[in-house]
């Protein structure tokens, strides 16, 4: 009787992954991203919940991405499983730290506007 010892082999590797707006992608890239431009068709009609758990999330996913392709790994975002991976992460990253990150959020975006209108001879 002989034993097959098939064992499939498996790679892991972790990264580092900050919060947004506080990562790798400054919140003004961000905002030039496709994803963002997307968000702002696709958030029509939304509550004000769903927009912003929609922002943070894309917003977040955007960062572990660019995490991953810094890391190497950037044929891993083909992968189905891989981006089943990422939507759990981002999921308990805004489910465990949702008020941080909107204020945070929040904080940046006025920073912004602030810095606009300076550009405009404004505030």
């Amino acid at each position: 009787m002989s034993k097959s010892n098939n064992k499939s082999k498996t790679t892991q590797f972790a990264f580092p992954v900050k919060l947004i707006p506080y990562g790798d992608i400054s919140f003004t890239e961000f905002l030039n991203s496709d994803g963002a431009q997307l968000l702002s068709t696709r958030t029509l009609g939304m509550n004000d919940y769903h927009k912003a758990v929609a922002i943070l999330s894309t917003y977040q996913t955007l960062e572990i991405c660019h995490a991953i392709q810094q890391a190497g790994h950037a044929d891993l975002l083909d992968s189905d499983a891989m981006q089943d991976k990422i939507m759990d992460a981002v999921e308990k990253i805004i489910f465990e730290n949702f008020d941080e990150m909107l204020t945070n959020f929040c904080d940046e975006r006025t920073k912004l506007i602030t810095q606009i209108e300076a550009k405009k001879g404004g505030v």
